[in-house]
């Protein structure tokens, strides 16, 4: 097997061709990546064993559920090798040997979990692009934040730029930068946290982890824009106990973010024709949908 080098150049080298029509349209190829910040991590990553599931096919393109902690692309880190382009390329080649590379079409950070499009060959990767880029395209994110949004649901209007003090992640400056909107509902209380709905209409670098900070409620979990401290059921569950001499495991330790849905007209289709569109939903992962069920149990408005 090549080393994660090699790889990471075989597969910019490979897709070089398949992305210039979204670079000509003023995008870069670093948008589409997930290669993590020069940020110091605060926890050991976890090689992820969990599934890549399919959610959506067609001749034309695919749409998975990425699990947290995968990798969209190889990254910078000798060793970035087990990512989703490759999980896909694989499940390809099991039933066509001489199956092209997939091509990615957007981009979810490592740790966020949900819908990812793939596309299947050049043209319906430049027409999948192009949709991104008009904004033709509807996604919503379910995000575990802390405190609650006040007004319960709107918009919220802000904008984006590159933080050059820390390479790889954003800051919202009053002037310059580029614009973001994004629309937001809550979906559920609980105390100190609560469950947010996210519907972004532009689609900039980690738009909707600064939409809640915005809002003044980040990810519960976030380690570049929030708190870095696991949630643990002892901060809501008085009478919890752990076993002697074992450490109480968290609920989650994670970024607690789901991009839940993306719609969008398939190639070939006309983005115009809502009719036409597809929709792809993935179901929250084990662990958020294990903390909400703890939290609905011990951590209800009022509850003590």
């Amino acid at each position: 097997m090549r080393d994660g080098a090699a790889a990471r150049a075989g597969y910019r080298d490979g897709m070089s061709g398949r992305i210039s029509a979204y670079e000509s349209g003023g995008e870069r190829w670093e948008d589409l990546t997930d290669d993590e910040p020069k940020v110091p991590r605060t926890r050991r990553l976890r090689r992820c064993n969990l599934p890549v599931d399919v959610l959506l096919e067609s001749e034309r393109f695919v749409v998975v559920s990425k699990p947290s902690g995968l990798l969209t692309v190889p990254g910078r880190r000798p060793g970035d090798i087990d990512t989703v382009v490759a999980r896909v390329h694989e499940l390809w080649r099991a039933s066509d040997a001489s199956a092209a590379t997939p091509v990615i079409c957007h981009r979810l950070d490592r740790d966020t979990s949900g819908c990812l499009v793939l596309a299947r060959d050049r043209e319906a990767a430049r027409e999948l692009m192009t949709r991104f880029r008009q904004r033709h395209v509807e996604k919503t994110y379910l995000a575990l934040v802390i405190g609650a949004p006040y007004p319960p649901e709107g918009e919220i209007e802000f904008r984006v730029a590159p933080d050059r003090r820390r390479p790889g992640t954003m800051w919202t400056p009053r002037r310059g930068g580029k614009a973001c909107q994004d629309a937001y509902e809550t979906v559920e209380v609980f105390r100190a946290v609560s469950l947010v709905r996210v519907r972004p209409r532009t689609g900039r670098t980690h738009e909707v982890r600064l939409a809640l900070k915005t809002l003044g409620t980040p990810c519960a979990i976030d380690p570049l824009y929030g708190s870095t401290e696991p949630l643990l059921l002892s901060a809501w569950k008085r009478s919890y106990r752990t076993g002697r001499g074992r450490e109480e495991r968290p609920l989650i330790d994670r970024l607690t973010l789901h991009a839940e849905s993306i719609s969008f007209a398939p190639p070939g289709a006309d983005p115009e024709d809502r009719a036409a569109w597809v929709r792809a939903e993935a179901p929250l992962p084990k662990d958020l949908t294990s903390t909400l069920r703890q939290f609905r149990k011990h951590a209800a408005p009022g509850s003590l």
